[in-house]
């Protein structure tokens, strides 16, 4: 593919583009059927609700207390269609940082069950976590193997749902602190610095600008363009 900017090509995984995808018929799902569908943060309640509704699926979640280094949350998929999201109860000191740990990690184990393909599948969660803490990037666009991937894809995508990329310019001018938008999205400051980070931000919207018919453009131009 082309990016207007340059006449360069940028390829990327098809499945960048597929997850992409799903969280605009997510997003668009929850816009159609939710009384305020808009609001900010982002429901999990109707994201949750938007992913079993598309997807004949039950999700039942829950807290857990154990320790882990790198472990936050899991989730375990059954042939009935029901599904158990699992969250480490302690995330953070800070309490609030610690909800929104809860928040994000729920959804990205509940984005799993949306973008998932039957080859991303794995009952060895603790191999595809030791192949995640060698990767470094986007193993979206990097070739990677297909669990690691998904975890990747899965972290993307609930970055995209939570902080919606319609409202990343007009943060980026607003001069608000990362700590600040974290409290207004109720996320992690981890999911703000990286979703306004020049490369996420050119990734996405050379992203979303391909799924709206606009073309690769954008990909050398300023971040908060």
């Amino acid at each position: 593919m082309t990016d207007a900017s340059h006449g360069t090509s940028w390829v990327y995984s098809e499945k960048l583009e597929y997850a992409f995808r799903k969280v605009r018929d997510i997003q668009e799902f929850v816009r159609t059927y939710v009384i305020s569908p808009d609001k900010i943060p982002v429901s999990i309640e109707d994201v949750q609700w938007a992913v079993e509704q598309k997807y004949g699926l039950k999700i039942r979640k829950e807290l857990v207390d154990f320790e882990a280094q790198h472990i936050r949350g899991m989730m375990e998929r059954y042939e009935d269609g029901t599904a158990n999201v699992f969250v480490r109860e302690y995330q953070d000191a800070n309490k609030d940082i610690n909800l929104y740990w809860h928040r994000f990690i729920t959804l990205k184990e509940i984005v799993h069950l949306g973008i998932d393909e039957k080859e991303d599948w794995n009952p060895d969660g603790c191999f595809t976590l030791d192949e995640l803490i060698k990767e470094n990037g986007y193993s979206g666009i990097n070739k990677v193997m297909s669990e690691t991937q998904s975890e990747h894809l899965a972290e993307i995508a609930a970055i995209e749902l939570l902080y919606p990329f319609e409202f990343r310019a007009s943060d980026i001018a607003s001069g608000k602190s990362v700590m600040q938008l974290s409290h207004e999205y109720q996320v992690p400051p981890y999911v703000i610095a990286r979703a306004l980070s020049p490369n996420h931000m050119k990734m996405a919207r050379a992203v979303w600008n391909e799924i709206r018919g606009h073309g690769l453009g954008g990909l050398g131009s300023s971040p908060t363009g």
